[in-house]
């Protein structure tokens, strides 16, 4: 019965907060007098419950970006690779990210908002998470940021953070010919964090 509502918990990415240090599952054991006498102490702030050192991918735009701001929409789509869980876990294969997102935008600023979702490794058995983002463009350089938002998917109501380097361009950035594709690998890991406050 433990050990089905745990593999539930990991599911849904909920096991990060809720089996912290194995203080649940020693309260489920019964834990002796002494064990119960010991405080528990629980970290406060955010925790970090996934991370992926590696993110590359391609972001397409429509139009296209030159260099007056317009509106703009866009599909981000990487390969998550590297990624690493709370509780130790090391996933050799890969994750995707997937983003829509819509806005104004120039080819040297601006900010687009959308919706994400990441289905991580297929051996972690975690959920896909699903939420709400912001991409920020500035020169050759995006910055997602996102919470997650979805009761099914992985880790609801946490923080993602990401950081990507434009490493090629599709276009010469004029009205004539806009930039309609960049290329990217990431300077800052893709990264899920709660905070338990």
């Amino acid at each position: 019965m433990i050990a089905t509502a745990a593999t539930r918990l990991v599911r849904t990415g909920l096991a990060a907060t809720a089996l912290t240090a194995g203080t649940v599952l020693a309260a489920g054991l019964g834990a002796g007098p002494a064990q119960a006498a010991t405080p528990q102490v629980h970290p406060d702030g955010f925790v970090t419950q996934m991370q992926c050192t590696g993110e590359s991918g391609q972001i397409t735009y429509a139009p296209g970006l030159w260099k007056a701001a317009h509106a703009q929409t866009a599909a981000l789509a990487a390969t998550l690779t590297g990624c690493s869980d709370a509780f130790g876990g090391v996933y050799s294969d890969n994750g995707q990210l997937s983003v829509s997102l819509s806005g104004s935008s120039s080819k040297s600023s601006g900010n687009l908002s959308g919706s994400f979702v990441i289905n991580w490794p297929a051996s972690s058995h975690y959920n896909p998470s699903v939420g709400t983002a912001t991409l920020n463009i500035a020169s050759n350089t995006l910055t997602l940021n996102g919470t997650t938002s979805s009761t099914t998917g992985a880790w609801e109501g946490s923080y993602v953070h990401a950081g990507m380097l434009v490493t090629a361009h599709r276009g010469a950035g004029t009205k004539a010919h806009p930039i309609k594709q960049q290329t990217f690998v990431n300077t800052v890991p893709l990264t899920v964090q709660h905070n338990l406050g």
